[in-house]
């Protein structure tokens, strides 16, 4: 009987230790299922924040779309008018726009000044609030008496230049 003891007590703790094994082998599994499940969800709520990024996304691509044309088309607008203005303001002060084209035209076959020069003064027109030879000739690319020959030939009397003596 005394050998029996150590037996048991063996047998015993054997036994505690296969049952120990399976508790943790179960609780390891019963947390690997959790953990997958976990995984799953968040998957699926990266894939919806995905899909929800690139909606947005094109959503945002749209909307700056629209307000660059919204920008574009009050700038024209304003562009429009601000023409209007200043053809009407060049209307009174008696120059056509007209003249101004065929002044430009004229100078430019003649090689008085250069295509770049041309667009420059017709861009100046507006800020100087001055016909196109007067912006020609503050911006340096033709003399006066370069500008008195162009209104005596193309016969534009109604610029400043034609009063001149």
């Amino acid at each position: 009987m005394d050998s029996l003891y150590p037996l048991l007590i063996f047998g015993a703790s054997l036994l505690l230790t296969v049952w120990a094994y399976r508790a943790i082998v179960n609780g390891m599994r019963t947390r690997l299922r959790e953990l997958a499940v976990e995984e799953r969800e968040i998957e699926e709520r990266y894939l919806h924040l995905s899909r929800r990024k690139k909606q947005l996304d094109k959503e945002l691509k749209e909307l700056e779309t629209q307000a660059i044309l919204t920008q574009k088309d009050i700038s024209a607008a304003n562009y429009a008018m601000e023409m209007e203005e200043i053809g009407q303001d060049r209307k009174s002060q008696g120059i056509s726009d007209e003249d101004t084209k065929r002044a430009s035209e004229y100078m430019i076959s003649k090689g008085l000044i250069t295509i770049d020069q041309n667009e420059r003064a017709m861009n100046k027109m507006e800020a100087m609030n001055m016909d196109f030879l007067g912006v020609c000739i503050t911006l340096g690319y033709i003399d006066l008496e370069t500008a008195k020959n162009v209104v005596k030939t193309l016969g534009i009397h109604h610029s400043t230049l034609s009063v001149v003596k």
